[in-house]
């Protein structure tokens, strides 16, 4: 009798079972694609509406780089040029894929793609040293690249006199510049010496002088 029992039961506790996986099945979200989780936004036991983006899935394979080039290289950059980064200490080369000429704060954005197989352990914000070759090497006189272009344009600089108590408002021409140096075309010689600062408050002036607090 009890055998039975326990064998009519079977069939019965076997098709409870197929109800609640099923459940559990229709629970489970699945991404479109492989690819890594990120920016999760859901906590155990939260409801979410229909259609609510719970996270972002990233796949390596559709990655791309995006650069913010000084606004001076827009007729410089020109699609498929190459570029080199270091990852995971392993060299890697990206080509441009396509440059926006719209200039904001005095730049513009650049999308690269990778060229070829790209890092493994990137993610979504993640920075990296790009270099590009934008011109030949030569050689030039390059004065350090300070807050006074973003002020004069690179039209002019206030450059010392030999006492170095004084310094002159001069007209120069600048060429290509990194973020480091600015090349001078014309204006300036070899060995001068020039203020870099910023020169907001001294966009009206002509002359500066230089004293010590003693006035002297």
């Amino acid at each position: 009798m009890r055998t039975t029992q326990l064998t009519g039961a079977t069939p019965g506790l076997g098709a409870r079972v197929d109800v609640a996986n099923a459940g559990v099945e229709a629970l489970t979200i699945r991404a479109p694609m492989d690819g890594q989780l990120t920016a999760l936004d859901a906590e155990v036991g939260e409801s979410k509406a229909q259609g609510a983006v719970l996270g972002q899935v990233n796949s390596a394979d559709r990655f791309k780089l995006t650069a913010q080039v000084d606004e001076f290289y827009l007729d410089r950059m020109a699609l498929g040029q190459a570029a080199l980064f270091n990852a995971e200490d392993h060299d890697y080369r990206a080509k441009v894929a396509k440059v926006y000429p719209q200039v904001i704060n005095g730049t513009f954005k650049v999308d690269f793609y990778f060229d070829g197989t790209p890092p493994t352990a990137i993610h979504v914000g993640q920075a990296i040293d790009l270099k590009i070759e934008l011109g030949g090497a030569a050689r030039a006189v390059l004065l350090p690249n300070g807050p006074f272009y973003q002020d004069t344009g690179g039209g002019w600089v206030f450059a010392l006199d030999s006492s170095g108590r004084a310094a002159t408002r001069r007209n120069v021409r600048l060429g290509r510049r990194n973020p480091d140096f600015v090349e001078v075309i014309d204006g300036l010689r070899p060995g001068e010496k020039l203020i870099v600062s910023g020169y907001e408050a001294f966009l009206k002036m002509d002359r500066v002088e230089f004293t010590k607090p003693d006035g002297n």
